[in-house]
């Protein structure tokens, strides 16, 4: 069978027609959230946490920009994302 992988934009190719799907054994965590508008921009912060991280749970700050329907509802997000845990694989 195939070894799952993370989609790296930027570095690995997709085709044309090609459809991404979630397949949480590529995955070591996973966390959802749910903004009002949709955010096309989203950076982890640098923090005094270290940088390659292997402990959980874990922390991360985030800093986000939403593309709302009108630009005077648009938002700047700042966030402290905390106690993420490793999600359990199936054997």
């Amino acid at each position: 069978e195939e070894e799952k992988q993370v989609w790296r934009p930027g570095f690995d190719p997709i085709e044309d027609g090609e459809e991404l799907d979630f397949d949480p054994s590529a995955y070591a965590t996973y966390h959802a959230m749910n903004m009002e508008w949709p955010c096309l921009t989203m950076d982890i912060l640098r923090d005094p946490l270290g940088f390659h991280r292997t402990k959980f749970p874990m922390t991360m700050y985030l800093a986000c920009g939403s593309q709302a329907q009108s630009s005077d509802e648009n938002k700047v997000y700042l966030m402290k994302v905390s106690d993420i845990k490793k999600m359990k694989q199936e054997e």
